[in-house]
């Protein structure tokens, strides 16, 4: 109902009551509505003015065109929220498959590092010949040996490094600390290139890189610069 139709029917109904009780007053001052006065009139004309002014009761043909229009309206309303609440689910589906696929696709760096690891440990002991095959008279490949003190070099979703290293290092020059940790980040860099992972920023300016033993810190990337290391002594 539109605000014009509320007002003309709230008039019609006020004009109504003021007539019907100007009616009743009178009635019972003279016992008679046959008495003349200003109040019958008055009262009768307002009662009339009111029937005029008050729209006419709604018919079944418009009360059933009413009750669609509330039931379209509401069946409408009902199908945004499910469309809104489809949408929020199918947005929700769809993070999780991204957090999945990042899971995923780390998962498969950090075991393709691992194998790249292993595989040049055996250069390093001389277990596997050049074609990475392995071999029992094989030579060892002193350009490997900073492998045999490296435990572990695992990457995280933000590509910062950190290696895992034995006791080893602990006889190692600060220099040497610093050629250890370029190895690792040189490792874990070359196997994200090769997975197609790896960003255009990261190929030119390196990959953040922690090497620890337990602990205790061995080397670290320069804050502002991947590439140059610091040693650290214990």
């Amino acid at each position: 109902m539109s605000y014009l139709s509320t007002l003309l029917a709230w008039l019609g109904v006020g004009f109504i009551a003021v007539g019907l009780i100007l009616l009743i007053l009178h009635v019972l001052k003279h016992r008679s509505l046959k008495v003349p006065g200003s109040d019958v009139l008055v009262g009768v004309v307002l009662f009339a003015v009111g029937l005029a002014v008050a729209p006419a009761p709604p018919t079944k043909q418009e009360q059933a065109a009413a009750s669609r229009s509330s039931r379209a309206a509401q069946q409408s309303a009902q199908a945004a929220s499910s469309r809104e609440a489809s949408a929020e689910s199918h947005a929700a589906a769809a993070s999780r498959a991204k957090v999945q696929r990042a899971k995923a696709a780390l998962a498969k760096l950090n075991a393709a590092i691992a194998r790249t690891l292993k595989q040049d440990q055996g250069f390093a002991a001389g277990t596997l010949d050049h074609n990475g095959h392995p071999t029992k008279n094989g030579t060892a490949n002193p350009a490997f040996a900073w492998a045999l003190m490296v435990i572990s070099v695992k990457v995280d979703q933000d590509h910062h490094v950190k290696a895992q290293v034995n006791a080893k290092v602990a006889p190692l020059t600060d220099r040497a600390k610093e050629q250890l940790g370029t190895h690792c980040a040189n490792l874990a860099l070359a196997t994200l290139a090769e997975l197609g992972q790896a960003k255009d920023a990261e190929l030119n300016e390196g990959l953040f890189t922690e090497v620890y033993f337990g602990h205790q810190i061995v080397a670290q990337s320069h804050l502002t610069d991947n590439k140059a290391f610091r040693a650290y002594s214990w």
